[in-house]
């Protein structure tokens, strides 16, 4: 009878430790799960983090939306905006792996359209523009003015020369019944991208090196 009593009670410390074991192994694969979904989730924030952009220095990407890379035609409907847009500063920058054209606007987003064009032409006379580059990419804003109202003063030049890889020279080409039209003078044709924030409202051509 002892020896039945002592066998069952090694049996109950095996089982034990065979329990205590896989418990162990289990915390210990849940332990690397959540340290492998923390680094991925880190890696995705920095992501995110980084659709915005350096160049854009402004916060909040909600409502953001981005293009693929290509040399097509892309265009973008409007934000809703409850009256006329103002397009009221233009901004460009190096992101290491393309350059960046930046239309800052207030009271919603333009509908938009961005292509490439052989020949620059000035809106809405259609003679012929110079602009500086050997490629040009064409950016209308439409529903849009640049006209300052009080409280809400422009920060624009018709003419912004830049030291960027890729974009040379932007230049505005008219403007005419709620339509903006700018060129964006490139050193050559390269796959681009439109990405359309808000908060506040801006558009971003960029231009792959």
């Amino acid at each position: 009878m002892d020896r039945l009593q002592h066998r069952h009670r090694t049996d109950q410390v095996v089982r034990h430790r065979q329990r205590h074991t896989t418990a162990a192994a289990i915390a210990a694969v849940a332990v690397v799960a959540s340290a492998a979904s923390a680094a991925s989730a880190a890696l995705v924030a920095s992501a995110a983090v980084g659709v915005g952009g350096a160049i854009t220095t402004t916060a909040g990407t909600a409502g953001a939306t981005t293009t693929a890379f290509s040399m097509a035609a892309k265009s973008g409907k409007a934000a809703a905006p409850a009256r006329t847009v103002q397009l009221w500063r233009i901004r460009t920058g190096d992101d290491g792996a393309f350059d960046r054209v930046v239309f800052d606007e207030r009271l919603g987003r333009s509908a938009y359209a961005v292509l490439y064009v052989a020949h620059p032409t000035a809106d809405p006379s259609g003679l012929p523009l110079a602009v500086r580059g050997r490629a040009f990419l064409e950016v209308v804003l439409r529903s849009t003015t640049t006209a300052a109202a009080p409280g809400r003063p422009t920060a624009l030049r018709t003419t912004l020369a830049t030291r960027l890889d890729e974009v040379v020279q932007v230049r505005k080409a008219g403007e005419f019944e709620a339509v903006v039209t700018y060129v964006i003078g490139l050193h050559e044709r390269h796959p681009f991208r439109v990405v359309t924030l808000r908060q506040p409202y801006r558009l971003a051509v960029d231009v792959r090196h």
